[in-house]
């Protein structure tokens, strides 16, 4: 799509370019005014894309994790396979529907249960070995203050150990409690 519209629009430009004005400077200054929102356009596409995740931060915290099982939210999976060995317990591209309702069941029991028996269950039973919490899931993309559900199990339970953190990401390791 954007080929057919790059196409339609350089035709359009020298539609104007070669059409013979009554006032040339308008013609000038509408050619000009085009070019400079063809620039601004490009510029504001170009900071999108540099802005885009991953980034650094993120990098540098999925780059620690080893092969092992790793729970996350969906969205940051492909991340987690991408810049890392681990094994994503639930990605994004789970195509039957009764999976799809499954998964989405097990999370809110996960994500947001702050008793440790239960979260322990669930973790043992996918083989949860590292948790990846990501700046945007503390901040409303799955909790929205820092004493909710299991982000409260994570941050003060002797179960989890902080494996690395950053501004972007946390990878909370599981640790075998005597």
């Amino acid at each position: 799509l954007a080929p057919m519209w790059a196409i339609l629009s350089a035709t359009a430009i020298l539609y104007l370019a070669d059409r013979s004005w009554r006032f040339p400077s308008l013609q000038t200054l509408s050619l000009f005014a085009i070019g400079c929102g063809l620039l601004l356009s490009i510029l504001a596409a170009g900071t999108s894309i540099i802005n885009a995740p991953p980034t650094v931060g993120l990098v540098d915290g999925l780059s620690t994790l080893e092969k092992e099982r790793v729970l996350t939210y969906p969205a940051v999976a492909d991340w987690v396979k991408w810049w890392s060995p681990a094994d994503v317990v639930y990605d994004t591209h789970l195509l039957d529907r009764t999976a799809v309702m499954q998964r989405d069941g097990t999370l809110n029991v996960v994500w947001y249960d702050r008793d440790l028996q239960n979260v322990t269950r669930v973790l043992d039973s996918l083989g949860v070995e590292s948790v990846v919490v990501t700046h945007a899931m503390r901040n409303g993309q799955v909790w929205s203050y820092d004493e909710e559900g299991m982000l409260f199990i994570l941050e003060n339970s002797e179960m989890f150990k902080k494996g690395f953190s950053n501004k972007e990401v946390q990878v909370y390791r599981r640790t075998k409690v005597e």
